[in-house]
């Protein structure tokens, strides 16, 4: 959806948070050294919690 807007900056933050997951799913270590913004940081923190209280 996101991308379907043309809209560079949303892409540009969609792809960053996308990276963000990926990295926070097979190397969260690296996380921990990351430069990142308040808003990819709060993304984060809503990442983290949401996966420690998913339900199976």
């Amino acid at each position: 959806e996101v991308l379907l807007t043309g809209h560079h900056a949303n892409i540009e933050a969609w792809r960053r948070q996308q990276s963000i997951l990926r990295t926070y799913e097979r190397r969260p270590d690296l996380l921990d050294k990351a430069n990142l913004t308040e808003e990819e940081g709060e993304f984060l923190t809503k990442l983290i919690f949401q996966k420690n209280f998913d339900v199976y």
